[in-house]
């Protein structure tokens, strides 16, 4: 683990990952869009609905266009492919401190952050 940095939970499961954000109301939310059972897609739009001020990561690994353009527009502060995480994530993370609010899909917050209009 990251200095810095608590794990709060993990979950494969939307239902369960809406449930933990609505307790728990982390800085930051990590959402893979490959979940095996439910939509990442749909979770971000749940969570937003809980805290539209709530900070969404969103991991795809296909698809990044089609998949990545839904997340944004679904309310995820930033997008990202999971083969660059490693390089991604905690810098993205950590710089959340030094970045505005997430203000809808063309705010230009991160490299990797499609915007679905262009």
């Amino acid at each position: 683990m990251q200095p810095g940095l608590e794990l709060v939970a993990s979950t494969e499961a939307s239902e369960a990952a809406l449930s933990i954000f609505d307790r728990q109301r982390p800085d930051v939310t990590l959402m893979d869009l490959d979940l095996p059972f439910d939509s990442g897609v749909d979770a971000i739009l749940r969570i937003r609905s809980i805290d539209p001020a709530a900070w969404v990561i969103a991991m795809v690994t296909h698809d990044w266009d089609e998949v990545g353009a839904r997340a944004v527009n679904a309310g995820a502060s930033a997008v990202i492919p999971k083969d660059l995480i490693g390089e991604m994530l905690l810098p993205m993370i950590f710089s959340r401190r030094e970045t505005p609010p997430f203000d809808g899909p063309n705010t230009p917050d991160f490299r990797g952050m499609k915007d679905p209009e262009t």
